[in-house]
């Protein structure tokens, strides 16, 4: 399946348009609105937030401030949106971690995601890639798993140290993908 983030984010301009003409109707917003994002600066939840909260206050004539309030697996973020006024002035850009995992994780979470808060629109998609550096000897997740299991270290040390060496690798790629100017899609 191809996802296209573009379109994503054109759903969210469109539904912004939306929200607009209906809050215009009922006076809204008359004061500046707030989203947390429920990791830091420069995350991808920032990188949603930010146009978005552009679009909204733009179209609104109100601030609308980006609040990053990053920790605890992103629950920080979401416990003040679930504790704030019911007055549609604080939103929260959600996320896997503080809608869905640290519930299952987290023993008496300071709010129950599932009624604190209400699904309004979708904001983006994201694709991830697990990726191995070239030199690994492995060429598919069965093989990965297979040299996991087997507690193998392709640098040749403890099953720790292969922490440190997958790491490096990755920088080591991290830096190949950046020279080479490939851009994600």
């Amino acid at each position: 399946m191809t996802h296209h983030p573009q379109y994503a984010f054109t759903l969210t301009a469109v539904v912004c348009a939306a929200l607009t003409m209906t809050a215009a109707a009922a006076g809204f917003p008359e004061k500046p609105l707030r989203i947390l994002t429920p990791f830091s600066a420069g995350s991808v939840t920032d990188m949603v937030a930010r146009p978005l909260a552009a679009k909204l206050a733009d179209a609104w004539g109100q601030p609308v401030v980006v609040d990053n309030r990053g920790g605890a697996g992103g629950s920080i973020a979401a416990e003040i949106v679930a504790k704030a006024a019911p007055d549609g002035y604080t939103l929260l850009i959600g996320a896997n971690g503080p809608n869905a995992v640290n519930p299952s994780l987290i023993k008496n979470m300071p709010y129950d995601s599932q009624r604190a808060f209400a699904a309004i629109t979708l904001t983006a998609t994201n694709n991830l890639l697990l990726a191995v550096p070239m030199s690994m000897p492995v060429k598919s997740v069965p093989e990965l798993i297979a040299l996991a299991r087997e507690g193998l270290d392709p640098a040749g040390g403890t099953p720790e140290s292969f922490d440190i060496y997958f790491r490096a690798e990755v920088e080591k790629l991290g830096a190949v993908i950046r020279a080479s100017g490939a851009k994600a899609e």
